[in-house]
């Protein structure tokens, strides 16, 4: 919930404290930790939805995937992330909302075309507070009409995918060229006002 540019809160409330505060809940971890190598837990999430009236799934990333020094490969979610979120609104009772925490973009083009999956919540980092900010987005600011469940999955940041990686030049930046380029950009203007105010003393 917090990213690189924040202290140590003096308390947190989470997205299960937070929606705990509308509804009664069941939470099932899914995963251990946001790497999700293995998928032990998956039956318990699994199950908890077929008995819920609804299943918010929070998903995403955290420091020890991106941070200041610390790049990601690709855009997907880390492991077995994107299997769980399918299986558990395969299993869903009723409607999945799908919440993600990251600073940077996560493809989750699977998310959006799956029509078990109601609602895509874009969270960011959201603070110490996030948890009660998220919980009532989705109980009070949701949108309930038909109409409305198409508005869920448009994202407030561009859509990105996978593939796009492959496309980006990773060459390194000679940090000189660009200081000459400048420089250059520089004698080029100064030229040009010398000869412009040349040509005003003849005239």
């Amino acid at each position: 919930m917090i990213g690189n540019y924040a202290g140590v809160a003096c308390g947190y409330t989470t997205p299960l404290q937070g929606i705990g505060k509308y509804s009664k809940t069941i939470h099932q971890q899914g995963c251990s930790n946001v790497a999700c190598k293995v998928d032990t837990l998956f039956g318990a999430a699994i199950d908890a939805a077929r008995h819920a009236d609804a299943t918010i799934l929070v998903m995403g990333l955290d420091q020890s995937i991106e941070a200041e020094f610390r790049d990601r490969v690709g855009l997907l979610l880390p492991g077995r992330q994107q299997e769980l979120i399918s299986k558990v609104s395969a299993s869903s009772k009723g409607p999945t909302i799908l919440v993600l925490m990251s600073g940077g973009p996560v493809d989750v083009s699977f998310a959006k075309n799956d029509p078990r999956i109601a609602g895509i919540v874009w969270a960011g980092y959201p603070g110490q507070s996030g948890g009660q900010a998220i919980a009532d987005i989705v109980f009070l600011f949701w949108p309930t009409s038909s109409a409305g469940v198409e508005r869920r999955k448009r994202a407030p940041v561009p859509p990105h995918r996978q593939g796009i990686t492959s496309k980006i030049s990773r060459s390194p930046v000679n940090r000189y060229s660009l200081l000459e380029r400048a420089e250059q950009q520089r004698e080029s203007k100064y030229e040009s006002r010398w000869a412009l105010r040349s040509k005003a003393r003849c005239t």
